[in-house]
């Protein structure tokens, strides 16, 4: 389902899951519909990119068979010491870079708690990436104020951090960061040492549905809603 944009594109797609989870346990096995959690990300991402473009990386082994009867070929059995709950997805990120060098320029990471991020979101994203631009991370509006996630598209059209002490003083629109897509060049995120410290981030809009990410037994009990109701869209 590649466009020709993306095709001319060299991209490394990472997705990570970890085990455990101690707010919405197994998770990542849950049926929503018939599908495990899991394989919506896994089955999207195979929708566009070869499996020679995807890294899946575990510390546990049953989401390992999953990805393999999926049709993921490059499996990471990631060690304990990268897969605890105070792990970050940097450190995460940084693991699997030193054990892999990916050659590729940029790099997708897709974290499976989005099961309603779509091949066409992939796709209408890639189109937003430029020479200039180093990432681009997918937003929706802003219902409420959450001070980590919170984020501004200035009028040159770039994301950048929102601090809550100025909120009644910007004029510009505010969105939070839905974690289903995170693009982001692999020489400047190298360079700035953070996925965050990235210095020319652009957004992409993506609607409160289908920006659904899943954590809590609350929010899967909202996918399930808006899958039964074909709200997800």
């Amino acid at each position: 389902m590649q466009n020709t944009h993306l095709h001319d594109l060299s991209v490394q797609v990472i997705i990570p899951a970890r085990g455990g989870s101690k707010r919405l346990p197994g998770k990542h096995q849950l049926l929503l519909g018939e599908i495990p959690l899991l394989s919506y990300t896994l089955r999207t991402a195979l929708s566009v990119f070869t499996p020679e473009q995807i890294i899946f990386s575990s510390d546990d082994s049953t989401l390992l068979e999953l990805a393999a009867k999926e049709g993921i070929v490059y499996r990471d059995k990631r060690p304990e010491q990268w897969a605890q709950d105070t792990t970050s997805t940097q450190e995460v990120l940084i693991y699997l870079y030193e054990k892999y060098k990916w050659s590729a320029e940029w790099i997708l990471l897709l974290q499976p708690t989005s099961p309603f991020r779509t091949a066409q979101h992939i796709l209408d994203s890639s189109l937003e990436l430029s020479e200039e631009t180093e990432g681009l991370f997918s937003v929706t509006e802003a219902k409420y104020i959450l001070e980590h996630s919170l984020r501004e598209i200035t009028e040159t059209g770039l994301l950048v951090p929102t601090l809550p002490v100025s909120l009644s003083r910007q004029s510009g629109k505010r969105v939070r960061l839905n974690g289903a897509l995170y693009w982001f060049r692999k020489k400047a995120w190298l360079e700035a040492g953070d996925l965050h410290s990235l210095g020319r981030v652009k957004p992409y809009l993506m609607s409160l549905n289908s920006s659904v990410d899943i954590d809590t037994p609350e929010d899967f009990l909202w996918a399930q809603f808006l899958l039964q109701h074909q709200l997800h869209v």
